[in-house]
């Protein structure tokens, strides 16, 4: 099974005119033929954005009744992971947005911020996803989740990981063990282009080559659909530039899955933290959930009961 999690976004904002769902395309944002703006940049008319996300809803399986309990990503990686935020965490994360650190008011500075990762404060008593694995003995692998802590710099130099903990904080074991640290976690100065080639180089290093044997799980963040302002000078002369940067990478990391020979036993599974805010005539909170698989129903089985697949266009 992959888990591929990604940032912020309702069905609406997505999802194309998807037949048999349910849908608004007035409240497309990132669908296939939008008009693009942004200061000192051509206006691009009938723009596809993304491109991948479309076909693979149309190709396989994506649900239009998928909702997230989270507002927003402090909350919604914990979330993700099977853990209920509780108050210190509910209360506190979205202080971290305007938090300073000079402040004169009394009291030691606290602000966790939209930063995503557990910490023992808020691990409850079972643990989490990632321990739950660990007691049924299911062998994982996690690219990009578990160590984006309180306070960490995700500047544009901070090495290959693109994070610079300031603070140390511990880590589950479990999960500490079979975490990739060299793999990019949150950090929007660093392509999802390159956490695709960094994945795949790594699979191909590690469970590609004989007597190597792919784990069970595996946890892959891609999170530059979260956006950010325009950065033409990197790449980046549109909001939309970071979703269709997120699109190609998940279609490359879903087009390199399906040659291996892993293929014909998996399963993925594409979600989000949390539905960002946008609007969606369903509900705001309405996500993005697709399935991926040979196992999955294709386009020939017209979707019921909360799902819908057609053949690619």
């Amino acid at each position: 099974m992959v888990f591929i999690t990604k940032e912020n976004h309702t069905y609406d904002a997505v999802f194309d005119r998807i037949p048999g769902a349910r849908h608004d395309p007035s409240l497309l944002r990132w669908g296939l033929h939008q008009t693009i703006k942004a200061p000192g940049q051509p206006t691009l008319d009938d723009a596809p954005v993304m491109v991948n996300h479309n076909a693979l809803a149309r190709a396989f399986t994506v649900s239009d009744n998928f909702y997230m309990e989270p507002e927003a990503s402090g909350v919604g990686h914990r979330w993700l992971v099977g853990v209920q935020p509780n108050n210190l965490m509910q209360m506190t994360y979205s202080v971290g947005w305007n938090f300073k650190k000079d402040s004169t008011a009394p009291g030691r500075r606290y602000a966790m911020g939209s930063n995503g990762s557990l910490m023992p404060e808020d691990y409850p008593e079972a643990g989490s996803m990632w321990e739950h694995l660990g007691r049924h003995r299911i062998p994982f692998r996690n690219y990009g989740e578990g160590f984006e802590f309180p306070g960490v710099l995700e500047e544009a130099e901070e090495g290959r990981s693109g994070a610079r903990e300031v603070v140390n904080v511990p880590m589950p074991k479990v999960l500490f063990d079979n975490t990739d640290f060299g793999y990019p976690i949150f950090n929007m100065n660093i392509p999802d282009q390159y956490r695709a080639h960094w994945f795949m180089q790594d699979m191909e290093k590690r469970f590609l080559r004989p007597g190597k044997k792919l784990p069970a799980f595996l946890n892959i963040a891609i999170c530059n659909d979260h956006g950010a302002d325009p950065k033409p000078e990197k790449g980046f002369p549109y909001l939309a530039s970071w979703m269709a940067d997120n699109d190609l990478a998940l279609g490359r990391i879903v087009e390199f899955l399906s040659h291996t020979p892993y293929w014909k036993n998996m399963a993925i599974f594409v979600t989000q933290d949390d539905a960002g805010g946008e609007p969606d005539h369903i509900d705001a909170q309405r996500s993005v959930l697709l399935v991926i698989s040979p196992w999955a129903k294709r386009a020939d089985a017209q979707r019921h009961s909360g799902a819908a697949s057609a053949e690619p266009v």
